[in-house]
């Protein structure tokens, strides 16, 4: 009896089903706990490195303040000299009158002795300038009245200064005293706090160096090339999960590949606080990118979602002008605009000309969404106020041997059918007149048979197939997907073809406008301010486009730049902190790669710069094309005739803003700066042919003696020791 129950294997498959199953959930909870764990510690290093950054900067708002208060020390010093010699002059007066010709600053023989008076003078300097910095400087860290303005938008909290340690000048101080502090600046953000330590070393300055400020006026013509963050002549090609760039970027888009592959690519994160500028695609490129425009126009052939991408965003806080579409293709993704849209190509140059919206996203309404406020800063050549959102063209069907242009501004995918369907019993009313299905001709548009045309019927093919597309829409309006409420585009105030209306709650398919005579010539104006920008590197010299006739003419980096090569004594440099990079090279074939911490990059160029701190400072100028990995925060403009590959996920920071007070840009300050100078300066290269001028008043660090060479900056007073991070 227990060998026939031993050998029975009833209920064994149950078992091997059990077992698996406990295998399967263990591994699935091993998994998800995982991914948490990783999410959790992402949103922690964010949090960290939003502390850190914002601990540092309480540091540099301090060394701000050093900064102010030697250069009023300075003017204290000098006082302080007027004074002493004033008292020093009537002295002496009086002791000649009295007939004593004894002095300290009299040799034997009755000579001035210049060198005891000068040091006398010194001296005195030095007593004034101590005496303000030992009486103003702590209590302006210690009150904060002029620091700690710096707010952050995820914490309006500010950051903390402590003086942890400070020695004062001494009540007569020689030329080698110091006023040393040493600061802690701390921040906490979401109960994550960083501390940051530095000790500061103030000198005192020579009494009647040119130290003093004299405001200088530089007339220049405005050349394009200051004006962008980043420039190439072919692509901007963005590989990292954090990218971040202050100030405009222009990319034309290399003519040699398909139009899809040319202009912005983005495959990970990028925020632009600035314009856009590309006469190619502006687009994702790799499953969960993102795009985000902060505060900016974009200006490009097409802004794309393209197919079999998943989990991607596009958001433009802006305008948005598209020479051709809008299309949103991906899955789980959605594009956002927060302004105008300014679709403005009628057709009139072909099919891949003709502004519209294509959705092709398969879970539209139930994952993509695509939102256009029509809200925005409007152009004073349209109509009204010129705010909304205007789409010029009609949406085409690629079809074997021709392609089927459709009556729809605003399509979804699989729409197309409804231009297969019978009219049946129903009509419909056009110009008057009730058209039913006999009144229809249908043409083999292989491989399908689609409504060609109203019989006897001479207005355009888009305007009938729109109107009969409407019909069928009432007849059945289940053929035609509306978007599922993910659709939403608002203040439609032109659009040639039917368009998808939100409203309500409830979608709605709308006719189009139609006869676009009304618009044609703010379409074609705005044609004329695309183009410009995309030929002219988003030049910003001209307001009124109605008179701009050479708009094919395209601007080249050549055009604004002398070329000299200016490049480093070695192929391979290292640059240490604070020193900053001027390059120019004239080599189509010859790249740059900067190299940032951490670098997980392994292209190298024909010159390669490696970075040992993350902040850098330049100019760029290359024919050839420029590599970008590490972590770096760059200020300056970096323009390439070449691609510009940004490369791996190491945070990266470009700034050259371009808008405000001029003199604190330090592209114009570097150009004021080199056309000074003697020998080829970068600054000199660039080509006073401009068409706008612009008077620009700085702060040249010059002396009172226009006659002295040698001039000190107040920054070489102040010298940065033991930065450290406590925690």
């Amino acid at each position: 009896m227990l060998k026939v129950l031993l050998k029975n294997k009833k209920g064994s498959t149950l078992i091997m089903v059990l077992m698996s199953l406990s295998v399967l959930s263990i591994l699935g909870t091993a998994i998800i706990s995982l991914s948490v764990m990783n999410l959790k510690s992402k949103i922690v290093d964010k949090k960290i490195k939003t502390s850190f950054y914002l601990s540092e900067a309480g540091l540099e708002e301090a060394y701000a303040i050093m900064m102010n208060e030697v250069q009023e020390g300075i003017k204290k010093g000098n006082e302080e000299v007027e004074k002493e010699l004033k008292d020093f002059i009537k002295k002496e007066k009086l002791k000649e009158s009295e007939g004593d010709y004894n002095s300290p600053y009299l040799n034997s023989d009755g000579s001035v002795d210049e060198e005891a008076i000068k040091s006398k003078l010194e001296e005195w300097f030095r007593q004034g300038y101590a005496r303000h910095l030992n009486n103003q400087l702590l209590k302006k860290i210690k009150d904060g009245d002029n620091y700690s303005e710096l707010e952050s938008s995820m914490n309006p909290s500010k950051p903390k200064i402590r003086i942890e340690e400070k020695k004062e000048f001494p009540q007569n101080p020689d030329e080698e005293s110091k006023f040393e502090i040493t600061l802690i600046s701390n921040f906490t953000h979401d109960n994550i706090q960083k501390q940051i330590k530095s000790k500061f070393l103030i000198s005192i300055p020579k009494y009647n160096k040119p130290y003093y400020i004299k405001s200088e006026k530089v007339n220049l013509k405005e050349n394009v090339l200051w004006t962008k963050a980043l420039i190439s002549e072919k692509d901007i090609l963005v590989k990292g999960n954090n990218v971040t760039i202050n100030g405009d970027i222009y990319a034309y888009g290399n003519t040699i590949k398909d139009i899809k592959e040319r202009g912005i690519a983005v495959k990970g994160k990028l925020t632009v606080n600035g314009n856009v500028f590309t006469d190619g695609y502006f687009q994702t490129k790799e499953n969960g990118s993102s795009i985000t425009v902060k505060n900016g126009d974009v200006y490009c052939k097409s802004l794309v979602i393209p197919d079999e991408q998943s989990g991607c965003n596009i958001m433009i806080n802006g305008n948005v002008n598209t020479y051709d579409d809008i299309e949103l293709n991906g899955k789980k993704s959605s594009i956002t605009i927060n302004g105008n849209y300014y679709g403005f190509s009628y057709g009139s140059e072909g099919h891949d000309k003709s502004s519209s919206i294509i959705i092709n996203s398969d879970d539209i309404g139930a994952g993509s969404s695509i939102t256009i406020t029509g809200e925005g800063k409007g152009k004073k050549y349209y109509k009204e106020d010129g705010k909304g959102t205007f789409i010029a063209g009609t949406v085409y069907i690629d079809l074997d041997n021709e392609d089927y242009q459709t009556g729809e501004s605003v399509s979804v995918k699989g729409n197309y059918r409804a231009y297969s369907e019978k009219l049946g019993e129903s009509t419909f009313e056009f110009d008057g007149k009730e058209y039913g299905e006999d009144d229809i001709e249908f043409s083999y548009f292989s491989p399908l048979y689609l409504m060609n045309k109203i019989k006897e019927k001479t207005n355009r093919l888009y305007e009938q197939r729109g109107k009969y597309l409407k019909a069928i829409y009432d007849k059945n309006n289940s053929i035609i997907n509306l978007g599922n409420g993910a659709i939403d585009i608002r203040n439609v105030k032109y659009s040639l073809g039917d368009y998808i209306e939100k409203g309500n709650g409830i979608d709605k398919l709308k006719v189009g406008s139609f006869n676009h005579l009304d618009y044609t010539t703010v379409f074609d104006q705005n044609l004329k301010e695309y183009k410009y920008y995309v030929n002219r590197m988003g030049d910003p010299q001209i307001e009124d486009y109605s008179n701009y006739t050479d708009i094919d003419e395209k601007l080249t980096i050549e055009d604004r730049f002398d070329f000299k090569d200016i490049k480093p004594s070695s192929n391979n440099m290292i640059l240490k902190k604070d020193e900053e990079l001027f390059f120019s090279n004239s080599d189509a074939d010859k790249s740059i790669s900067i190299i940032g911490i951490n670098s997980q990059n392994s292209i190298t160029g024909t010159y390669n710069v490696e970075l040992k701190d993350t902040n850098l400072k330049g100019i760029i100028i290359t024919k050839g094309d420029v590599y970008i990995s590490g972590e770096i925060n760059f200020e300056g403009v970096i323009i390439a005739g070449g691609n510009i590959y940004i490369q791996d996920d190491n945070p990266k920071i470009f700034t050259n803003k371009y808008s405000g007070n001029l003199a604190n840009n330090y592209v114009i300050k570097k150009v004021c700066e080199h056309k000074e100078k003697d020998g080829i300066q970068i600054g000199d290269l660039f080509k006073d042919i401009g068409d706008k001028e612009i008077d620009v008043v700085y702060n040249a660090e010059i002396g009172v003696n226009d006659d002295v060479k040698t001039y000190y900056r107040f920054s070489d007073l102040i010298k940065i020791k033991e930065w450290k991070k406590i925690k």
